[in-house]
């Protein structure tokens, strides 16, 4: 499914109006930014270990993937493998970086209705999922202090 379309079917499931009926306003770039924050707190013990590893595109599905299962299933990410959290961390990095650079600009549309705990649940899909990435990327791979946690498995047992 698209960004788009998952973003929506997300809202028709926690606004109880007609979308088409709704008065949309415009989650501001700080607002997006102050959503994703929280999300630091899960990336924070997996740090040295993902910033270790260079970015690879191949592992995008998979974040999009983990992405709707947080947003639908309430997932919390403890099976995601390394180079997810990777992607992830890129995204999420990223996105509160546009989100800055936009803090008293609208960026998302919502309605007025969608209560402020659904906030950090549009972001992610509607900003983080399947995003192509504004800015480029920089490769914390070959930094020395990084290199001896390369071999850190991810997943709990």
């Amino acid at each position: 499914m698209k960004n788009n379309d998952l973003f929506v079917k997300y809202i028709r499931q926690q606004v109880a109006v007609d979308l088409d009926s709704c008065t949309l306003v415009g989650l501001s770039g700080s607002e997006c930014a102050q959503a994703l924050w929280p999300l630091n707190e899960f990336f924070r013990p997996q740090l040295p270990v993902i910033t270790a590893l260079p970015y690879t595109a191949s592992f995008e599905n998979a974040a999009d993937a983990a992405i709707e299962a947080r947003v639908f299933k309430g997932d919390q990410w403890q099976a995601i493998d390394a180079q997810t959290w990777r992607v992830l961390f890129e995204r999420h990095t990223q996105a509160i970086m546009l989100s800055q650079l936009k803090a008293d600009e609208p960026l998302i549309p919502i309605p007025e209705q969608l209560p402020d705990r659904c906030y950090q649940d549009a972001v992610l899909l509607f900003l983080l999922h399947q995003m192509q990435l504004p800015f480029p990327l920089r490769d914390q791979s070959e930094l020395e202090v990084f290199a001896s946690t390369q071999s850190i498995p991810m997943r709990k047992q």
